[in-house]
């Protein structure tokens, strides 16, 4: 926290007396009025207890501080794993020396012209050693974020090099901190800069280590039992990898405190599944029954019984802990004809996975399709799962991606995390991956040849059907293109074939889209929809409209053929703002219908709305 003592900053977790030396460089510098010590500088006076897990670090550094060359320390970590909390133990401990954090930001505002940083921290440095020399003690300059220099410019790096070649002469110690991202994007390439630092890597904690901190963090606030504390430590491991610790566990277990304290809540294993869910978007108390998934995914997609099958086989694994570390938790590639249910499968596995369409993400890859899409591509998945990083990320028709995608495509399948366009590591490790492909298309003509129109459980036949569909895939098209690369059906947990549609099933889905559209008009209007001769209606619709082609766009021709048939001469009789409560539907003239007359090629059948 920041306090205001005087006319000059504190800053500390927990505010506490400052010692002597403190409070002598307290009071200089409120008499140095107009310096930048007092506009730029904070005391960092160090908290009430010791920090956990870091007495290498502690160690390391105060040893730094007594060399006689390179005497400064360069603190590198992970975001969040407590780089300002090392200086703060350091200001507790260090009672011969005040640490002092430079607002690096307020400077980089105030200055005018770039060329103005090196003057402003010459003159920094020099309003320090004057300091020391009034108050008889060493100061520690503590500059969080110092890649921020870079990024104005590389003069201000350059700025710093001349005052960390005389600290040690000076007595001035100064302490700098950035994380392994940004010092490889701004800081790495500076050898001649980085050589005046000793580096100072915090190593990872302890999960018990951890677990201490966040128990002491609740402490007074909320009552956090160990166990629980194990529990939330655990749960932010497995569903923020990319996130460091303790900074994600604490951010847990204060929302908790925040939950509890307005509204009462009990400190619970479901305060923290509410906290989760509410801030996070992540979903602990979804309970599925791994036995039960394929009766559910039937319900939802017609005829594709070994689709379902080999879905269920694979979450049976993740259920049982068998999940390959630091990738996808699932990848799945679904082949088949259009209209088959590939999509609306891929959207039932997100229902019962992760609550339906608010994590369901969808790329359409025929925007991807050129060299120059690349970078879109990166920027949109990356963007929208870190959105939302428990979801089902469906990439529609892979087989239109550009050879540039699919190659970053293997990179995000391999190690479970992309870069976005601010060099950030995004982490898709707890997505599942569905890809779908129209290719091998011409496979699918035979196998509905072989079933001879009927549905069929294509799982009983994978040892067959595989061997041929990873041919198809895989075989050369348009001029020399592959239309899979080997390695990217290597990647996958299973290829999952659909079987073509046959009429029963092209009938249910007709019906199906009828009883919607009379729901929708009773729910909306309050009219009633009787179809007369139900069965006569759906057989004109599949057979006459949709068409008789096993290849021709399947379920989704189906539900055209309903809309351009039935819903849009309903939607004229209800806009006609009759009074009538009911609306008739009916197929008439059905003996001229193609399904009644083999050899006729236009069907003379229609449908009537009275």
């Amino acid at each position: 926290m920041e306090v205001n003592n005087g006319s000059h900053k504190i800053r500390s977790k927990e505010v506490r007396d400052l010692n002597e030396n403190q409070t002598l460089v307290q009071a200089y510098v409120q008499n140095s009025n107009g310096s930048l010590l007092q506009q730029y500088t904070s005391i960092l006076v160090g908290g009430q207890t010791p920090i956990r897990g870091r007495d290498k670090s502690i160690e390391m550094t105060l040893t730094t501080f007594e060399r006689a060359e390179k005497c400064n320390a360069l603190f590198l970590s992970e975001a969040g794993s407590g780089k300002t909390a090392l200086a703060n133990e350091l200001a507790r401990i260090d009672t011969n020396r005040v640490y002092l954090e430079v607002d690096l930001a307020r400077i980089a505002s105030d200055i005018k012209d770039v060329s103005e940083l090196s003057g402003k921290l010459k003159q920094l440095a020099d309003e320090v050693e004057e300091a020391m020399n009034m108050v008889n003690c060493e100061l520690v300059l503590f500059m969080d974020e110092y890649h921020q220099l870079a990024k104005i410019s590389e003069l201000a790096l350059d700025g710093l090099k001349p005052i960390l070649e005389k600290s040690g002469s000076r007595g001035l110690r100064i302490i700098c901190a950035t994380t392994y991202e940004e010092f490889d994007k701004y800081l790495a390439e500076n050898q001649a800069l980085t050589e005046r630092f000793q580096t100072i890597k915090l190593e990872q904690l302890t999960n018990d280590t951890v677990v201490e901190i966040i128990r002491d963090f609740a402490s007074g606030k909320i009552e956090l039992p160990k166990d629980l504390a194990y529990y939330i430590v655990r749960i932010t491991d497995k569903y923020f990898p990319e996130r460091s610790q303790p900074r994600k566990s604490k951010d847990v277990v204060d929302a908790m405190i925040g939950k509890h304290n307005f509204l009462n809540r009990k400190v619970n294993q479901e305060l923290v599944h509410e906290v989760l869910r509410d801030g996070y978007d992540v979903e602990l108390d979804i309970e599925v029954d791994p036995f039960t998934v394929a009766k559910f995914l039937d319900t939802r997609v017609y005829s594709q019984p070994g689709a379902t099958k080999i879905i269920e086989e694979n979450l049976q694994n993740q259920f049982a802990g068998f999940e390959r570390p630091n990738k996808p938790k699932g990848v799945w590639l679904f082949t088949g004809s259009t209209g088959v249910g590939k999509t609306e499968l891929a959207k039932a596995t997100a229902e019962l996975l992760v609550k339906g369409d608010k994590n369901f993400i969808r790329m359409d890859m025929s925007d991807f399709s050129q060299p120059e899409s690349l970078e879109l591509f990166r920027s949109e998945v990356t963007r929208r799962v870190w959105e939302r990083p428990f979801s089902i990320l469906l990439i529609d028709e892979i087989e239109k991606a550009c050879a540039e995608v699919i190659k970053l495509l293997l990179q995000l399948l391999d190690e479970g995390q992309l870069r976005n366009k601010f060099n950030r590591q995004i982490s898709f490790r707890n997505v599942h991956v569905i890809m779908t492909t129209n290719a091998g298309s011409e496979l699918y003509q035979t196998i509905d040849s072989y079933m001879n129109g009927q549905d069929g459980d294509l799982s009983s036949h994978l040892d067959v059907i595989l061997p041929v569909l990873k041919k198809s895939l895989t075989e050369t098209k348009d001029g020399g293109k592959v239309r899979f690369p080997p390695e990217l059906l290597g990647r996958v947990d299973a290829i999952i074939p659909f079987a073509p549609l046959s009429k029963e099933t092209k009938i249910k889905i007709a019906e199906k889209a009828l009883d919607q559209i009379a729901q929708t008009v009773l729910d909306k209007h309050g009219v009633t929809i009787v179809f007369d001769n139900k069965h006569a209606l759906t057989e004109y619709i599949v057979s006459d409209v949709a068409g008789r082609s096993t290849d021709d766009g399947g379920g989704r021709d189906v539900i055209r053929a309903v809309t351009t048939t039935v819903q849009t001469k309903v939607a004229r009789a209800l806009n006609r703002r009759s009074l009538r409560r009911t609306l008739r539907v009916a197929v008439k003239n059905m003996h001229r219908s193609i399904v009644n007359n083999k050899t006729q090629l236009i069907s003379e059948a229609y449908i009537e709305v009275y």
